[in-house]
């Protein structure tokens, strides 16, 4: 497979996710689909055809559904990020929307994807996740399809439960480690990670609000098991990841396994040489204890 049909294969995967009906417990599709793209982006030239099949086949398990899309043409001549912020918290999708179309005039797309990844760990919602798989996906897509992508992250915060109100920042440093090996966690830990050494523009914000929540999450007192002692440290590369991730039978893959995988690729990419062993040490933690060797 060449590099533009695996390029056109995940972009048509990525498509059909924005538009899949989840229950709130289940992870969301768009997720998976980002999780693929980045494994089999550690070495594009031997594309893994048994993680594109799961993922065909997991986005299948979903209903489809539809939310407004239209490209409003009647929009206000000035909006602010105050006033589509407003409209996110009083769960207003057309006011949202219109105020997306107005801001597209004025602001790069990018930008909007940050803010709405911002708005989303402001309020410690949980699709923030969700949005920041689509953040990734528009920089491997190189914006296609940027409108679908922006509506389905408005969709995804209007339809979450969890009331809109600021929580007392708790804003203190912490590193991996800190961090002791909890699987309950460990996701949630590597992807804020990735986040919070990602190059963006809202970054001073976005670092402030997932360390906040963070802290209010996992127990940081514990000092981290050091890892080269335990004996689950195995010096790897990125590529390992890769190539386990290939190995693997169709049927003995999940969902979680492909996330957790991702979200350690994503951080060893960005960590010091030191931390790395900490994060293989965990990986391996999590492998054992999931039944892989």
């Amino acid at each position: 497979m060449s590099d533009l049909d695996l390029k056109y294969k995940i972009s048509q995967l990525y498509e059909r996710s924005l538009f899949l009906e989840r229950e709130s417990h289940e992870i969301h599709p768009v997720r998976i689909v980002q999780s693929v793209k980045s494994i089999i982006g550690i070495n594009h030239i031997n594309p893994l055809d048994n993680l594109l099949q799961f993922c065909d086949e997991y986005l299948d398990t979903f209903n489809r559904r539809e939310f407004k899309s239209e490209d409003f043409q009647e929009t206000p001549e000035v909006i602010t990020f105050s006033d589509f912020e407003l409209a996110l918290k009083n769960k207003d999708f057309d006011r949202a929307s219109k105020s997306v179309c107005s801001l597209m005039k004025v602001s790069d797309s990018k930008h909007i994807l940050e803010f709405l990844l911002e708005f989303s760990v402001k309020y410690d919602l949980g699709c923030f996740m969700n949005i920041w798989s689509v953040y990734k996906m528009m920089l491997f897509l190189n914006g296609e399809g940027i409108l679908n992508s922006i509506f389905f992250c408005i969709d995804q915060i209007i339809s979450e439960d969890k009331k809109m109100e600021l929580n007392v920042l708790d804003v203190h440093e912490f590193d991996l480690n800190q961090y002791e090996y909890n699987e309950d966690d460990f996701l949630l830990f590597m992807t804020s990670c990735s986040i919070i050494n990602e190059d963006l523009v809202r970054k001073e914000n976005i670092v402030k609000y997932i360390k906040s929540n963070i802290n209010k999450k996992i127990d940081f007192k514990s000092p981290a098991v050091s890892s080269g002692k335990d004996g689950s440290f195995i010096d790897r590369k990125r590529m390992w990841i890769n190539e386990f991730a290939g190995s693997l039978d169709k049927n003995f893959i999940n969902s979680n396994l492909l996330l957790t995988l991702e979200a350690c690729r994503g951080v060893l990419k960005v960590c010091a040489i030191e931390q790395k062993e900490i994060i293989w040490s965990n990986l391996n933690k999590y492998l054992e204890s999931n039944g892989f060797k």
